[in-house]
């Protein structure tokens, strides 16, 4: 934990989670080994083992339960694929 961050509600860090400087961090799972640059809003969110958010991130989840740790809807995730992501500006077609 570094200064000015705040942790609080129904968190739960990791072991060797770092939480960076300036972050808010509420009702939120953080795996281990997981850092949290500097300026990162966390709100309502798993995030699993590993994960690198640097810095002026802001995620936010819906509410899937009051509590965090009992969730009773199985969360999801989904990702663009090569077929539906858009091209990078400038890239040929």
């Amino acid at each position: 934990m570094w200064e000015f961050a705040t942790v609080r509600g129904h968190t739960v860090l990791g072991p060797g989670a770092s939480v960076g400087f300036n972050c808010e961090v509420p009702n939120t799972y953080i795996g281990a080994c997981t850092v949290l640059g500097h300026r990162i809003g966390i709100n309502r969110t798993l995030l699993g083992d590993g994960v690198h958010l640097s810095a002026d991130v802001t995620v936010t989840a819906i509410h899937l339960t009051r509590d965090m740790t009992r969730p009773t809807a199985t969360p999801s995730c989904a990702f663009p694929t090569a077929s539906t992501a858009a091209a990078p500006p400038g890239s040929a077609p």
